[in-house]
């Protein structure tokens, strides 16, 4: 009695878990949790305001968007910033998507990326902590190859 008691008092403490994380996508992943960012960029209403307000909490950093292809078991990596647009007139919120070299261009040139996130085979991850385990782990560093172009960004 007293363990669900304890049990229950301990999955109602602020930070617990709501939800079971998603499974692995790749063996090794879970080393990679630390730096995962919970992204919903799906582009469907329900998950927009949470996108929105990640976005908004990590303006101009670098992050990793990881994409897992279960046929071939291939795992490729893309260096994008995730932004939010305000329209002037209207005040909606735009949310997309810069590679790391479009990010450095001037405002004027840049192009955006409109990339639907799908959460079963792509996650998102901050870049810095993101080279630190990778290079901390060789068997990470076999598996993981960046993407040389943007266009390998869509499907």
């Amino acid at each position: 009695m007293y363990a669900i008691l304890l049990w229950a008092s301990l999955a109602l403490l602020p930070g617990a878990p709501a939800a079971p994380r998603a499974p692995e996508l790749f063996p090794g992943e879970l080393q990679l949790a630390t730096c995962a960012l919970d992204l919903p960029l799906t582009y469907l209403k329900k998950d927009m305001p949470a996108a929105i307000r990640t976005a908004r909490a990590h303006p101009n950093e670098e992050l990793v968007l990881l994409r897992y292809n279960p046929q071939t078991h291939q795992v490729s990596t893309q260096r994008v910033y995730v932004l939010v647009f305000t329209q002037p007139k209207t005040g909606k919120e735009v949310i997309y998507q810069e590679t790391a070299a479009e990010h450095r261009r001037p405002s004027q040139a840049r192009k955006a990326l409109f990339v639907r996130l799908n959460p079963q085979t792509d996650r998102y991850y901050r870049a810095a902590c993101f080279d630190q385990t990778v290079a901390a782990t060789p068997a990470l560093q076999e598996l993981l190859a960046p993407t040389p172009t943007a266009t390998a960004l869509g499907r």
